[in-house]
């Protein structure tokens, strides 16, 4: 009984084949995929394999420079990895749910002389 797709995924098979027979410098790769696999596994290094995957992601959004220099420092890696997500811990133990910041309309302030002569006092 012949099985349904099987010329699809005998085409899968067969592309999968040649990839994998390609030399690695040949790959196709997407961009920096070098660079944030080290860069992955460096973070793994200094903050230990528990951290979720979006902070992670976080950490690679960051500029090349400033991931490095916090890497070289591994309380400050600790620090930065800490961060998002002891903020969505808290906000998502809140009983009433993530608070919004509601800005005051800059007309309930005053006008700028009265807030400068404030500020000068």
């Amino acid at each position: 009984m012949p099985q349904a797709g099987g010329s699809a995924k005998l085409e899968a098979l067969l592309a999968h084949d040649a990839e994998e027979a390609t030399p690695e410098f040949l790959r196709q790769r997407p961009k920096y995929y070098y660079y944030n696999l080290w860069m992955r596994e460096r973070i793994v290094e200094h903050c230990g394999g528990e951290l979720p995957e979006p902070v992670v992601l976080k950490m690679l959004d960051m500029e090349a420079g400033e991931l490095d220099l916090i890497l070289n420092y591994p309380t400050a890696a600790k620090q930065q990895a800490r961060f998002p997500v002891i903020v969505a811990h808290a906000r998502c133990s809140r009983p009433d749910g993530p608070r919004h910041h509601i800005p005051t309309p800059i007309a309930a302030l005053g006008s700028s002389r009265s807030l400068c002569k404030q500020n000068s006092q």
